[in-house]
């Protein structure tokens, strides 16, 4: 490859254009395929949170096959005197239009279940379904079976906005409702704020580089590369997931610091005049360290893989093809933008000889300051690293489902009412008594009242519509009082009754359904906590859990996936590492302080996250691994710099003489990015925003710690040793 570019640095004129025109003219077949075959509505449904046939995937699906539940839309209903007449008639007009949404199957309110507030107040069943905590609303129960969640939710939305008006306030929560909302959210992002990072990128290569012919390549190179891992992505039969929605933020960053360090190489070649192919001895020079690079960050997507969240796997397998497709583009596309040896245009001609001379100035300023071992400094920014680390313990892997939303928006607010009035997020527990006896009997209805009765003292717990709620509900019958229990539970099981006996307990009467609406405010423990101590209540009272579900369990096992990949995959990733450091100083001493370096990194910004009680939800956690990843490319390129630079072994003056190479694309790179991301803060989705905001100062502390700390700590060892044959010769 190298030979090829040879002849563009001999021949620029006749060759270097025509090569970049097909550079930009293979976009288009490429754009072509991938509007064909990529769909960027990301896949965000009720069941994303894990991979088919994984255990927690299995649970629920049981669940479902056994229980014939449908997922369900909570309406609250506000009003300051909900047994009027007039309220009565409000609720019964809403649930007549909500019945008619597409997708909607039924729906339960005091005017299509009870009938009125006195007999839903009456009534066992339907005052913990439908009767709020605060005595001022009513609940209204969409159950939706929806092959188009988002017409269906749209059908809704517009049906609540045309009754909220007055004293007469509507709020909406439940599963199908929240994922719209952060499928929304995540579409607006897209949208918005990756167009927008990409222009802010475009602007700032020029403005440094003072070149739209290399901003033109780097663009190039970076849609190339976003392009190709989503198409190949979806031919392989993967969608657009809650993670892999910011893919293409991340290739773009990988691809940038590949043409970055590759653009600052040939920038010194062109400079010092020591190469006749100084495109090619660029590429030559930087092409191993980006392979390592490369190698690093795919084995760390790749780690992934091993685990069962969907989402985490999704962006596995995406980041694996990101990082091919991005120093493919980087060597295969950007070289034909550099492969002139005439000068760079520049944007503004008038500014160029002073633009220089500024340059000119840096640079000599940057190479006084890499002479001087900057002990103060880089040890200053070990502590403050070191500081943070109390703060990983603290880590909320685990937040509330409110966190998704601004505190100032309807969602929140509708979200928070509903959550202080019976809880908004759903969790369901099958359990059968341990002795496998039937449940249609007076004991087990005794028993399932006492563990109801316990499991609603927990905190967190809020209403429970259950078995034996249902069965309380049929002996208020006069009738129903007289019969036993497993009469009832047959007529309750009848089509006069909807079956709904059918939903709460199996045909042979040995398992039953427990639907819980869990409060997600101010909860301190993780819900994989909540559910053990669910779990314990249910044994203490001779009862085993036999499946778990529902959303509620499903994003505490998420949640506890995402901290097993924070610590854990970042333990291999660096062990893994270091075997790279190695193969690229031939230095353990060196590979340990690259090692050292990468690891303050998560716990800076991990421990900085910690101590600021910022929710660490599933879309912002991969920020650290792509700072991580800048953090590898940088400590590799300076690394590669300083052996090449040693006759022996690498000193303090080859880390040094390194340092001056280096400094520039690796700031570049930050500036880049940092300011790219920032521009995530104002996105009204706070996941987004912490996503950005973690990438923005991820990048600032990596190109920290590779420019100061790692000569500091790989060169000591040859410190020590030059004052040891000091000390030897006196």
């Amino acid at each position: 490859m190298s030979k090829v570019w040879q002849i563009l640095d001999l021949f620029p004129r006749r060759l270097s254009w025509p090569l970049r025109a097909a550079a930009i003219l293979a976009v288009i077949p490429i754009a072509v395929a991938f509007r064909a075959n990529v769909d960027l509505t990301p896949a965000v449904d009720q069941s994303f949170f894990f991979a088919f046939g994984s255990a927690a995937f299995n649970q629920a699906r049981e669940i479902r096959e056994v229980f014939p539940n449908r997922a369900q839309i909570v309406v609250s209903a506000t009003h300051p005197d909900i047994s009027s007449d007039v309220y009565l008639r409000q609720i019964e007009i809403l649930s007549e239009r909500l019945l008619a949404a597409p997708g909607v199957t039924a729906v339960k309110s005091i005017s299509h279940g009870p009938g009125s507030y006195d007999d839903a107040a009456e009534s066992p069943f339907w005052r913990t379904l439908l009767l709020g905590d605060d005595g001022r609303s009513t609940l209204i129960i969409v159950f939706a079976d929806p092959s188009d969640n988002s017409r269906m939710i749209e059908t809704v939305e517009d049906a609540i906005e045309r009754h909220s008006v007055g004293d007469f306030k509507l709020r909406i929560a439940g599963p199908p409702y929240v994922v719209e909302m952060i499928k929304r959210s995540l579409i607006e992002d897209m949208r918005t704020f990756i167009a927008a990072a990409l222009a802010i990128f475009a602007v700032l290569i020029i403005v440094i580089y003072r070149s739209p012919l290399v901003a033109v390549g780097m663009i190039v190179a970076c849609a190339d590369a976003v392009m190709l891992t989503l198409l190949t992505q979806s031919l392989l039969g993967q969608r657009i997931g809650v993670l892999t929605a910011n893919l293409g933020t991340i290739v773009v960053v990988l691809t940038l610091s590949h043409t970055i360090f590759l653009t600052g190489n040939w920038r010194r070649y062109l400079a010092d005049k020591s190469e006749d192919a100084p495109l090619a001895a660029a590429m030559a020079r930087t092409l191993s360290a980006s392979f390592w690079c490369m190698v690093t960050t795919g084995l760390g997507f790749f780690s992934l893989l091993l685990l069962d969240a969907q989402p985490l796997r999704e962006l596995g397998v995406g980041g694996a093809i990101g990082t091919l497709m991005a120093i493919a583009s980087a060597y295969l596309i950007y070289p034909a933008f550099l492969g002139s040896r005439e000068k760079v245009p520049v944007v503004f001609p008038a500014l160029r000889s002073r633009s220089e001379k500024t340059a000119s100035l840096i640079e000599t300023k940057a190479g006084a300051w890499w002479v001087k071992r900057h002990l103060l400094l880089g040890g200053g920014l070990i502590a403050a690293c070191i500081a943070m680390a109390p703060g990983v313990h603290r880590l909320n892997t685990d937040p509330s489902l409110l966190s998704y939303f601004n505190e100032d928006g309807p969602v929140y607010e509708g979200l928070a009412y509903i959550d202080r009035n019976g809880g908004s997020s759903p969790l369901t527990l099958v359990v059968k008594l341990a002795d496998d006896a039937r449940l249609d009997t007076s004991e087990a209805y005794g028993r399932m009242w006492d563990m109801q009765g316990e499991m609603s003292q927990l905190p967190g717990v809020g209403t429970i519509i259950s078995l034996p709620v249902l069965m309380a509900e049929g002996d208020r019958n006069p009738i129903g009082s007289l019969l036993p229990w497993n009469w009832l539970l047959d007529i309750l099981s009848s089509p006069r009754f909807e079956g709904v006996a059918r939903s709460f307990v199996t045909e042979d009467r040995s398992q039953a359904l427990f639907v819980l609406r869990m409060k997600e405010q101010e909860r301190e423990q993780p819900r994989v906590e909540i559910v053990e101590q669910l779990r314990d209540v249910a044994e203490k009272n001779g009862f085993a859990v036999t499946n778990t579900g529902g959303v509620y369990f499903l994003q505490g096992k998420l949640a506890e996936l995402v901290g097993i990949s924070l610590f854990e995959g970042l333990g291999l990733l660096l062990i893994l590492f270091l075997f790279v450091a190695y193969a690229v100083s031939r230095s353990w001493h060196v590979s340990g302080a690259m090692l050292v370096c990468v690891a303050l990194l998560p716990v800076a910004l991990l421990g900085g996250i910690g101590v600021l009680h910022i929710p660490l939800d599933i879309v912002a956690a991969p920020a650290t691994n792509v700072c991580i990843g800048m953090a590898v490319d940088a400590m590799i390129h300076l690394s590669a710099s300083a052996r090449r630079n040693a006759a022996g072994p690498i000193a303090w003056s080859d880390w040094s003489a390194a340092c001056r190479e280096q400094w520039r694309p690796t700031l570049i790179s930050a500036v880049v990015v940092g300011t790219g991301f920032s521009i995530f803060a104002l996105s009204e989705f706070p996941p987004s925003q912490r996503f950005g905001v973690t990438v923005a100062i991820g990048a600032v502390i990596a190109a920290a710690l590779a420019l100061v700390v790692l000569p500091l700590l790989a060169s000591s060892g040859s410190q020590l040793r030059q004052a040891k044959s000091t000390l030897l010769s006196e």
